[in-house]
């Protein structure tokens, strides 16, 4: 699932800084994962915006194995 992947890239990522303390180490993680799902959102709004019939929302919310509310 993208989620997982995203969670371990931001891992990843925080794991080649140098950072003193948990809080701060969180604080940054979650940032990185927050990137992460907006950058993927743009991407997937970009590379659909021509499709008919779909809304982006929609196509945001399968492309994250999100059920609609």
């Amino acid at each position: 699932m993208i989620v997982e992947e995203f969670a371990n890239k931001a891992t990843s990522w925080c794991d080649t800084l140098d950072i003193a303390d948990s809080r701060t180490y969180n604080y940054i993680w979650q940032r990185e994962f927050a990137r992460l799902i907006i950058q993927e959102c743009a991407e997937v709004a970009g590379c659909n915006a021509h499709v008919s019939g779909f809304a982006l929302g929609d196509l945001i919310l399968q492309r994250f194995g999100v059920e609609p509310c």
